[in-house]
C-alpha cells in the first residue's frame, strides 16, 4: 500500500512522510523532487518558468507547474509502489472537474492523508501564515496558494484520513496516523 500525504505548504507533509517511511521501513519520495525528472519530459520550459517568476509571481509559476502535475503524479506512483509519497502544497490545486476525476481515479488504490494543523480553517490559515513567514520565500503568493488549498473541497474528498497535528510533535503525529491506519 502506498501512502500519500497532501495538504498546504508548510503543513508538515514531508517531515511526516519521512518519519512514517522510517517507521515502516519504506522508501520516501517527494513530488517536489520527481517533478524535475518528469516535467522536462512532458515539455516543461525552464526559461518560461523563470519569466513567470520575474514578470509575474510565484502563483503564476505554480499555475504553470500545474500543466505537468497530473503526469508527474501518475509517473511517480507507477515508478514507486509501496512507497510513502508527499505531494507539494500545490499538487492538488487548479484541477478542472475532468482532471479532478482522473486524479481521484489515480489516487483511489492508495491511502491519502490530508495534513492540517487543526480542524479550524481560520486557525489553519494563521498557523500556516506564521510558518510561511518564517521561511520567507514568496510569502504573499504562498499565503494565497494555501488559502486556495484550504478552501478546496477536493482535498477532503481525496483524503482517506485527515491528520490534525496541533499540540503534537511530528513523532506523535506519526504514531496517531499509524494507529488510524491499522
Amino acid at each position: 500500500m502506498t501512502i500519500l500525504f497532501i495538504g498546504p505548504i508548510r503543513a508538515g507533509k514531508t517531515t511526516l512522510a519521512r518519519l512514517l517511511a522510517a517507521a515502516l521501513h519504506r522508501d520516501h519520495v517527494s513530488l517536489d523532487d520527481t517533478r524535475w525528472t518528469h516535467y522536462p519530459a512532458a515539455g516543461y520550459d525552464e526559461a518560461k518558468a523563470r519569466k513567470l517568476i520575474e514578470q509575474q509571481d510565484f502563483l503564476a509559476l505554480a499555475r504553470y507547474w500545474h500543466a505537468f502535475d497530473l503526469d508527474n503524479i501518475q509517473k511517480t506512483l507507477a515508478a514507486h509502489p509501496e512507497t510513502i509519497v508527499d505531494f507539494g502544497g500545490g499538487h492538488t490545486l487548479f484541477f478542472t472537474p475532468e482532471e479532478a476525476a482522473i486524479l481521484r481515479q489515480v489516487l483511489e488504490p492508495h491511502q491519502v492523508v490530508l495534513v492540517l494543523p487543526t480542524s479550524d480553517q481560520g486557525q489553519n490559515s494563521q498557523i500556516l501564515r506564521e510558518r510561511v513567514n518564517a521561511q520567507g520565500e514568496h510569502p504573499e503568493a504562498i499565503h494565497h496558494l494555501n488559502d486556495l488549498m484550504l478552501d478546496n473541497p477536493l482535498n477532503f474528498e481525496l483524503a482517506d484520513h485527515v491528520l490534525y497535528t496541533e499540540d503534537q510533535t511530528p513523532e506523535q503525529s506519526v504514531q496517531t496516523l499509524l494507529h488510524g491506519l491499522n
